[in-house]
């Protein structure tokens, strides 16, 4: 892990970075992601020849709380790795984004409409998940 947090330290030089932004239900969103080439972080172990491409991503997120009107600022960096290298980084990041819709989406749906999450099921609740899924 403590490679990961030396990204774009020491030499490393990103192939490229994207920026974008979206609001929606007091909230705003910014997020840069920065794109790595991975071998020097994997070389000489097993995942060097799967591998190809580190991806960091740093979000900063304002919410307003409703009660005093104030706006609320958290700051989130994730990193993912791939073995895709030609995409761009925008185009990582529609997908990232693109990702979540459909996570979000779909938990919507099983939780609104199967009541999965006030589900008393206790044993083996992944089973019965996936026949509601069905």
């Amino acid at each position: 892990m403590r490679r990961l947090l030396e990204l774009g330290a020491a030499g490393r030089k990103p192939r490229g970075s994207a920026t974008s932004r979206s609001k929606g239900r007091n909230r705003w969103e910014t997020r840069k992601l920065t794109v790595f080439p991975a071998k020097a972080w994997f070389r000489h172990t097993a995942w060097e020849p799967l591998i190809k491409t580190m991806l960091r991503l740093e979000r900063t997120i304002y919410r307003r709380d409703p009660a005093t009107g104030l706006l609320k600022q958290t700051i989130e960096t994730v990193y993912w790795v791939s073995s895709a290298t030609g995409p761009t980084p925008e185009r990582w990041n529609e997908w990232i984004r693109g990702h979540w819709r459909i996570e979000n989406g779909s938990h919507y749906v099983r939780d609104v409409a199967f009541a999965e999450d006030a589900s008393r099921i206790r044993k083996n609740p992944d089973i019965v998940a996936r026949l509601l899924r069905l």
